[in-house]
């Protein structure tokens, strides 16, 4: 499901980045099934990564108190099957023919980049090139507004970014062999800290809106104190993941900003 999903982002990020360049021949209709499919992976693989750190808090609780979570974790149970019913629905055959379709044409289009490349390989590299500033630009743009005071959304923003930026490098690696290596370890590593973060926050965010839908008496008082316990520990996991991201994010910038490509 993660590999998947992560394919799937690539390729949308691909799609993106090189928009003004690419052929009409790939079709607009396949990205938004693209669009489509990468919102039913995140719903399904955003439960996954809940589910898992639910477990791990759970453990930390009294007994009394994570008996009092079987409520929830039947709820998760539920959730998982609808949003993996919804991802099903949009896998059907019509959509893996399309796909293959869609990746007959890329292989067209990637036959034409080489011989491209070998005849005018100055040019395509000097795009490259522009590419790759605009990316390095754009992260360290959104890296310069970020500080203590600054909202989750703005570091997701951040996250967002850097993320386009890691697969623009690795899309441009064979046409710069080792040289993208001085800024991919920066940038994995600032995805790593703010995923870990975004993911704890998102955790909270979750617990609050189950929290919200639920009456708060009789039997479910038990289970809202759980859930309140659960929701402390995420979110001293989130000021952690924060406070990391923060000690090293003065590092990662100075080595994106350092990053270039020569001739």
């Amino acid at each position: 499901m993660h590999r998947l999903r992560v394919a799937t982002r690539r390729t949308r990020s691909a799609l993106r980045t090189f928009r003004d360049v690419l052929p009409e021949s790939l079709d607009p209709g396949v990205r938004a099934e693209l669009r489509s499919l990468a919102r039913a992976l995140g719903a399904v693989r955003d439960l996954d990564v809940y589910r898992e750190r639910f477990a791990a808090m759970r453990s930390k609780l009294t007994a009394e108190d994570a008996a009092a979570l079987v409520r929830h974790e039947r709820y998760l149970d539920t959730e998982r099957r609808r949003a993996a019913a919804e991802l099903a629905a949009i896998l059907d055959e019509g959509f893996a023919e399309r796909l293959e379709g869609f990746a007959a044409r890329a292989a067209d289009v990637r036959a034409a980049d080489a011989r491209a490349i070998d005849a005018e390989g100055k040019t395509v590299r000097r795009a490259a090139r522009a590419y790759i500033e605009r990316g390095k630009k754009g992260v360290l743009k959104h890296g310069a507004r970020i500080d203590r005071h600054s909202p989750s959304d703005r570091l997701h923003a951040l996250r967002i970014r850097i993320k386009r930026f890691r697969y623009l490098l690795e899309f441009c690696s064979p046409l710069f062999e080792a040289r993208v290596e001085a800024a991919l370890p920066a940038a994995i590593r600032a995805q790593d800290l703010l995923g870990t973060y975004q993911d704890a926050c998102t955790a909270v965010a979750r617990l609050r809106g189950y929290a919200a839908a639920a009456p708060a008496k009789g039997e479910f008082r038990a289970e809202m104190f759980a859930l309140g316990q659960i929701a402390a520990l995420e979110r001293r996991a989130a000021r952690k993941a924060r406070n990391r991201f923060a000690k090293e994010w003065p590092a990662i910038e100075k080595a994106i900003e350092a990053f270039t490509i020569d001739d």
